[in-house]
């Protein structure tokens, strides 16, 4: 089996299963149980979450990039990573209102102990939705969020929105940072070479690449790959390269003759300086890396002939939050100048803004497995709506407006049935809820809110106590 299709395969990140520890219950006995880490306060604090995530309050539609709040971080723990002992970091996915694209959440298809989400005749990710069958953006997505204990998450986060700003590791796009890139090592020079570890460690080795010519394999199981360092040593920095059999090949999209912006400036695999003003939202100069990528051949042909998983083979690192959601932001906006609508199987319209659900519309962050994993780390589990539910209403969408949220084998109730075998969510743990919808600007922008709603289904109850310090949690009915 080629690299390439490794590659589309290892999207269903669950294929590993995810491990029952001991160690985990122990955790659970001695933590706090999905708290913020603080003992005052209201669990969750709504409103905090929403203030973290707000623009900036003279944002405005063309100027004023991430001058509000600093952000969350969600992740889903049930992509087969959370309990997995050979990696160092893990992927997360940075929310903040100034990112407009919908969809910000790694959906749970490919998930095991059940499968999370449905899989149809030509590929999980293909799965077009709707009347053509079921698609995994279609239903609601399970995680927790991390956003009063940002600090211990993302190195001199206090100091994440000034300009000079380096410290961090940010994707624009689902990247496989953790398990199918290399990391470079500079100290190989004459030759460039690559440091790689699979996701379950039988594959490890070092990629000899000597200038212009072909990489070669030398196998060394002791070898680190990006997904082994913590961030401050780079974790998750590197470039793309997918195991195949017995060894990684090396296939992160070149740069395509004449570009007017590199797609990476280093051999690391970073992505170019900041090609414009960074407060701007469209004056930024990034849509000249997406004209780059619309560009490039990598097993796809120029203009509109890319499925959405040829991003993650072209994906670059940003060291600042900024640039990464300027970057972002592009990609989304010239969607219908790069993506095939194939994979998945989409219709994208202006109208009605549902239609753009089926986008990969969240970034990756390589964050320290052990950091995130710490319950008491967590501000709340969050319960993600699908972009644009109850598309008449969808500024006021709640967990009615889910269609088949009661679906036996994909609703709500065996994603909460699986978080509370593997001991992620108890009895009287703080939940939150989140709508995703089109802002109304007219430029078919979306946007996320935090709330509660009270819920009785499945043998669970979400209870929603305005006045209590737990204020919105869960618990079984029976």
């Amino acid at each position: 089996m080629s690299g390439r299709l490794r590659v589309h395969k290892s999207f269903e990140r669950g294929t590993a299963g995810i491990a029952i520890l001991f160690a985990m219950t122990l955790g659970l006995l001695l933590g706090c149980g999905g708290g913020s880490g603080s003992s005052s306060g209201p669990r969750p604090n709504i409103d905090d979450l929403n203030a973290r995530i707000a623009r900036g309050p003279n944002a405005t539609a063309t100027d004023g990039v991430y001058t509000g709040g600093k952000g969350v971080i969600v992740r889903n723990a049930l992509d087969g990573f959370e309990e997995n002992s050979n990696l160092a970091v893990v992927p997360a996915t940075f929310w903040v209102n100034d990112i407009f694209s919908p969809s910000q959440f790694y959906p749970n298809e490919g998930s095991t102990n059940p499968p999370l989400a449905p899989q149809c005749p030509s590929g999980a990710w293909n799965c077009p939705g709707g009347s053509q069958g079921p698609s995994p953006f279609d239903y609601v997505g399970v995680g927790y969020v991390i956003g009063s204990q940002m600090d211990k998450v993302i190195e001199d986060f206090q100091s994440i929105q000034e300009p000079t700003y380096n410290k961090g590791t940010f994707y624009a796009v689902d990247s496989n940072a953790s398990d199918q890139r290399c990391r470079y090592d500079s100290q190989g020079l004459p030759n460039y070479n690559y440091t790689c570890r699979s996701f379950d460690g039988a594959v490890a080795g070092t990629l000899l690449c000597p200038g212009n010519q072909p990489c070669t394999w030398k196998t060394d199981l002791a070898q680190k790959g990006p997904g082994q360092y913590v961030p401050s040593e780079g974790g998750g920095r590197g470039c793309h390269a997918a195991p195949d059999q017995s060894e990684f090949v090396f296939d992160q999209t070149q740069t395509p003759p004449g570009a007017s912006l590199v797609l990476t400036q280093n051999e690391a695999c970073q992505c170019p300086a900041s090609p414009g003003d960074a407060s701007k939202v469209l004056e930024n100069g990034w849509e000249q890396w997406v004209n780059s990528f619309v560009q490039s051949t990598n097993g796809w042909g120029t203009g509109a002939s890319k499925p959405s998983w040829a991003l993650d083979l072209t994906a670059c690192w940003h060291n600042n939050v900024r640039d990464m959601i300027n970057l972002q932001n592009w990609i989304y906006f010239d969607r219908l100048k790069w993506s095939n609508q194939t994979v998945p199987i989409t219709n994208w319209t202006a109208s009605p803004p549902d239609s753009l659900r089926p986008f990969w519309g969240w970034n990756e962050l390589p964050v320290d497995r052990l950091v995130v994993s710490n319950r008491a780390n967590w501000d709340a589990v969050v319960i993600k709506l699908p972009a644009q539910a109850c598309p008449n209403n969808a500024s006021a969408a709640t967990l009615s407006c889910v269609q088949d949220l009661n679906n036996a084998q994909y609703g709500l109730k065996p994603q909460l049935d699986a978080w509370y075998l593997q001991g992620y969510l108890s009895d009287g743990d703080p939940v939150v809820l989140v709508r995703e919808f089109d802002d109304g600007s007219g430029s078919n922008n979306f946007t996320r809110e935090f709330f509660c709603d009270n819920y009785q289904g499945g043998g669970y109850r979400i209870v929603s106590d305005p006045g209590a310090d737990l204020n919105c949690y869960i618990e079984r009915t029976n």
